[in-house]
This record gives structure tokens, sequence and C-alpha cells, in this order.
């Protein structure tokens, strides 16, 4: 039974999200924080099966199904209390059909049933970006500009039992398999998974990617060919500007490339595009003004799925790490922008108080912090984010 439905979430019934170097998490958004505890189990040590069976897993259904609210779901608490809808909302929503194994589940968190409904498969970190909230615990693509240690980029390397031999039985019970990265489409792995499917006829179940969409073709392969086999595919396209600010933020990016490969896939009944963006100081400014160039250029319209997700790190690039004057000026202008708009979106706000609301919910406010990483970190493109980003100018010589 469940005691409360807003501390609730269906995810560790169906689902674990497990990183490339073998950390297993509830979800991809339950990574932790650098304030949290580390991940709980790993699979160098238990394969799937016995993760999902381990006491520390019964104990996360036990919490779910009690009411409390476990640690490692502090991301989805924080938007949940911003007002906002968060991906355990969401999920509960996507996979309501499966509330009944929670009926299944004994006191103690534990149950039998081992058929995942959800699978989402993160290869490898092998990325052609370098984005400015990423790094080179998440992307390859950062070795070139990080002095540091490389991580141990493909979970095969990192698992008790190899990844594809445990996923495989799952195939066939499965609803949605989500592929992210790094960058998906770069990955040998994503594409002998899909032609899988399509030789076993498992062209049904759902195909969902965070990409970033800046290339669609692998050696032999074209995806949207591959693409065009299967019932649905629904691309979170990884935007969080347009032109050369897009260009500077996920820094790799070829915008013209980029729009065009948009643009060349919302011909297809099938496939479903949305826009994943990530909100931090770098672009918080420039929301509305990328909401209407895309409305313009017909790559967003009223059906399509449009996302925002919080910048949690690096943190002196979080929202809720600039001074309070600043702060109040940009929800004033995206408010006004809201209360001018006279597009054709039925729903332009696109999580605006969501993200007004979690911008005022602390202050994270670090000036030392963000001047030190901007000389250092992002030294590579320090002349850049002063001259082409007036907020981080703005930050970077703040003395109030």
């Amino acid at each position: 039974m469940i005691k409360n439905q807003d501390n609730f979430c269906i995810l560790p019934w169906i689902h674990l999200y497990a990183e490339p170097n073998g950390d297993v998490y509830p979800c991809c958004t339950a990574s932790p924080l650098p304030d949290m505890k580390p991940c709980v189990e790993n699979l160098k040590d238990k394969t799937l099966e016995e993760v999902y069976h381990s006491d520390s897993w019964n104990k996360l259904r036990k919490d779910m199904m009690d009411g409390t609210r476990p640690e490692a779901c502090t991301r989805c608490w924080r938007f949940d209390d911003a007002g906002g809808s968060s991906y355990r909302q969401y999920n509960n929503r996507e996979f309501a059909k499966y509330y009944d194994l929670v009926d299944k589940t004994l006191p103690d968190g534990s149950l039998e049933d081992f058929h995942f409904k959800f699978l989402n498969l993160r290869h490898s970190i092998e990325c052609n970006f370098a984005c400015l909230t990423c790094g080179p615990e998440w992307s390859t693509g950062w070795n070139k500009y990080h002095k540091g240690p490389t991580s141990n980029t493909k979970l095969d390397n990192n698992t008790k039992v190899p990844i594809w031999e445990q996923i495989k039985p799952h195939l066939e019970t499965a609803d949605v398999i989500y592929f992210t990265g790094g960058e998906p489409l770069m990955m040998p792995d994503h594409y002998r998974t899909i032609d899988y499917l399509i030789q076993h006829g498992l062209t049904h179940l759902e195909l969902r990617y965070n990409t970033n969409m800046s290339n669609l073709n692998l050696a032999k392969y074209n995806v949207v060919d591959k693409w065009k086999m299967f019932d649905k595919v629904v691309l979170g396209a990884s935007i969080d500007a347009v032109g050369k600010r897009a260009e500077l933020i996920r820094y790799g990016t070829n915008w013209k490339q980029l729009e065009a490969n948009l643009l060349s896939v919302r011909g297809y009944d099938n496939i479903h595009l949305g826009i994943d963006s990530v909100i931090s100081v770098l672009n918080i400014d420039h929301i509305p003004e990328m909401q209407m160039y895309m409305e313009d250029k017909g790559i967003i319209d009223n059906s399509l799925v449009c996302s925002y997700n919080i910048a949690f790190g690096p943190l002196e690039f979080c929202v809720t790490s600039m001074p309070d004057d600043i702060k109040q000026r940009l929800a004033d202008q995206l408010y006004d922008h809201l209360d001018n708009y006279k597009g054709k979106l039925t729903h332009p706000q696109w999580g605006y108080k969501q993200i007004v609301n979690f911008m005022m919910q602390e202050d994270t406010w670090q000036h030392g912090l963000l001047k030190n990483q901007i000389d250092y970190r992002f030294k590579f493109v320090k002349d850049r984010l002063l001259n082409e980003v007036p907020l981080i100018r703005e930050l970077y010589y703040y003395d109030g």
C-alpha cells in the first residue's frame, strides 16, 4: 500500500540505472549531489538481478511505500517543492499501469517479479562535445581540456557479467529503451541493440534518446533509416541555446548542421522530437530568444515536448548561484516575456515558473568560486564567456 502518493515513485519496481563506471542508482536523476552519499550498489559486485533483490533496493521500495523521501531522490524533491513537474511525477504517469506491482510487494520492500519495463542504456561516456555544464566524468570530449585522470568510459569494463547478456532477457517484456551517454548516436553498442530489436521483431518497443543530434550517421549506419522501422521514437535533443550561444555552451556544436538535423526528422509520424534544455547561468537570460527562434524556424510547435532540467552542477553555473538583485531582474524578464508573448504556442511558458521558483529556493552565490572556475576550469573558453554571455560577464565582475 502507498501511504503518501506525493512521496512515491514507481521506478524502483520497473527500472534501475547504471553509469558506465558500474555505479547503480534508482534512475538517471538520482546521481548524488556533492553533499550526498555515493551510490548503493555497483555492477562490478552484483548483477542487475542481484541489485534489484538487494537489501538496499528493498529498502528503497519500502521507503517509497511508507511515504519516506529517500535521500537518493533529492533532485526530484527539490523540483516538486519548487512547484514544478519532476521526473518522479512524469514516470508515475507514464508507467501507472504497473502500480499493481506494489500490491505484490512484501512489507520489507522485496518482491519476486523481475522484469524491467524501462531500460536505460548508457553504454559509455564517448562523446564529441565538451558541454560546459558537463565534464570529463561524462564526456570523452572533455579529455583535451582536462588535465586530471579520465573516467573508465565503458560499462562492460565495469560489470560482473557483460551488460548485454543481462539486458537481453528483458527485451521481450520491456516497454521502453532509453539511450543516453555520452552521445549514444556515436556508440556502436547502440546500433547493435537496435539491429537486434529489428532482427527479432521487437520494433514495437519505444525508443527514447537523450542526444546532441550532431551526427545522424556512424560508419555504414544512418540512424533515421533505422528509426523508420520502429513504431515510436522519442528524441530528447540536448539544446540549451541557439546560434553562437549554442556553440559555446555545448562546445563542439555546429549550429547550422544541428538545425538541419532537427528539421530533417520533423517529417516522420513515428519520430517525436523534443527539446531537453539544461538551464544554468549560461542561458537563463537566453530562454525567450531560444523559444522564439525555434518557433519561427519551425523546429518547435504545439506537438512536441519541451522540458527544462536545472543544472545542479557545476555549482557556479547553477541558477541559485547569483546575487538576489540579479535573480529578481531575471525573474521579471521571464514573466514579462510571457505577458507580452504573441506567438502560436498554446503553452509558451516552457516551465518558466518552475525555473524561477527553483532559482529563488536557496542562495548558493559564491563570487570567488565562479571567478576561479572561469579562470582555470573554463580557461579554454574564458574570453568567449566574458564577451558573448552578458550575464557571465556581469557575474564575473560583480561588486555588489
